[in-house]
């Protein structure tokens, strides 16, 4: 009898072990699908593209602002071809002083003076779009 029981006990420890192999099989199984299926898979296609090149220009003429310009005033070329210019935006900007006027203050009093004489002044720039 005692070795009838002995043979019971062997039975039911080897059947978790033959469980624990079943699901590594099948886990390992499952991850070489995976793999095959990822290798049979082409990558999705990757477009890339530039619709609109941002052009800044700051015109100037004997060190001064041309102001009220127009798209129709500029010409953007590639590669010596015209482009159209698609938007056109004005922008003036505070504080521009052209080199030959520009000067380094040498006290308190002389910055504050500068400083009062710039504020009113303004620059402008604009910024062209292309296709």
């Amino acid at each position: 009898m005692d070795s009838h029981r002995g043979t019971e006990g062997t039975e039911n420890t080897e059947r978790p072990g033959q469980l624990l192999q079943v699901v590594i099989a099948a886990a390992l199984a499952c991850a070489a699908a995976a793999v095959l299926l990822a290798q049979q898979q082409p990558p999705p296609p990757f477009r890339a593209g530039t619709n609109f090149v941002h052009v800044d220009v700051y015109p100037t003429a004997k060190g001064a602002i041309v102001p009220d310009l127009t798209a129709t005033d500029f010409e953007v070329l590639e590669d010596g071809a015209p482009q159209k210019i698609e938007t056109f935006e004005h922008v003036d900007l505070r504080g521009f002083t052209p080199e030959e006027a520009k000067a380094e203050p040498n006290n308190a009093r002389e910055a504050a003076s500068m400083a009062e004489t710039t504020k009113g002044g303004s620059s402008s720039s604009s910024s062209t779009r292309t296709s």
